[in-house]
């Protein structure tokens, strides 16, 4: 999530992270400019996906444009480990310069909610970003092209 740790302290049964996403700020503006789109140019996002790890609760993507309301892109309320994938918009959604997509994550570490090892359910412990499936996630995964 951004540049800031991502803390799920051990115990807590609801702890949230969200960070917003300027696709024509750093870092990604570099990434637009090498699919072919420019600093003013709009985008097209096709398709949106989600990502988390076992402790996840729930996930949403929301499109925030400057003086209007916002606009889900992708809500997954009960987040299901083994059920992930991207979702192809009906229509392509128009970004424009200005606009930013909020990324909202939401996990359980709480004592209830721990796997089962060797037959036993495991103690919480405090979760960070990683690969690893005790480490967690939270990533907004989207195709975008540019707008003609």
């Amino acid at each position: 999530l951004g540049f800031d740790p991502m803390t799920i302290p051990a115990g807590e049964p609801a702890v949230s992270h969200e960070t917003l996403i300027d696709l024509w700020g750093n870092p990604w503006a570099e990434q637009i400019a090498e699919a072919g789109a420019g600093p003013g140019d709009d985008l097209l996002l096709h398709v949106a996906g989600l990502h988390m790890h076992t402790l996840g609760v729930s996930a949403k993507l929301t499109l925030l444009r400057a003086g209007e309301d916002e606009s889900c892109v992708v809500d997954i309320p009960r987040w299901d480990f083994h059920w992930q994938g991207g979702y192809e918009l009906a229509a392509p959604l128009r970004l424009s310069p200005g606009d930013q997509l909020r990324l909202s994550c939401t996990w359980d570490n709480s004592a209830a909610n721990q796997p089962i090892l060797d037959g036993e359910q495991v103690e919480p412990i405090d979760v960070a970003w990683g690969e690893g499936t005790r480490d967690e996630m939270c990533l907004g995964v989207v195709a975008l092209s540019r707008a003609p």
